[in-house]
């Protein structure tokens, strides 16, 4: 499959423990980031696929994950407690890694 494997978690958590949410996506999956990018909501940390690495703050991708899985591609897990718990002011880190 060409596209992506996409986690999100809080930047003080680990994978698995603390995952908010995952999902695989084709390859525009990662359109969703731009515009939080352009805005100063994201930076991104590192960017070779193994993996994409970002850090975002929360308050302007939480509204993106409740409605579903930003992008494209269903969630395949999704935490609503863990969402429920993040703070708007916490920075969340999304990693997705190239499934090409």
């Amino acid at each position: 499959m060409l596209g992506w494997w996409i986690v999100i978690y809080p930047e003080t958590g680990t994978i698995p423990e603390h995952t908010l949410a995952s999902w695989e996506s084709g390859l525009g999956g990662l359109d969703w980031l731009r515009p939080l990018l352009d805005s100063g909501h994201a930076s991104q940390l590192q960017g070779n696929g193994y993996p994409n690495r970002y850090r975002l703050a929360a308050h302007a991708v939480l509204p993106l994950l409740q409605a579903g899985a930003p992008g494209k591609g269903p969630l395949s897990s999704y935490h609503a407690e863990r969402v429920a718990a993040c703070q708007p002011e916490q920075w969340l880190i999304v990693e997705a890694w190239d499934q090409s």
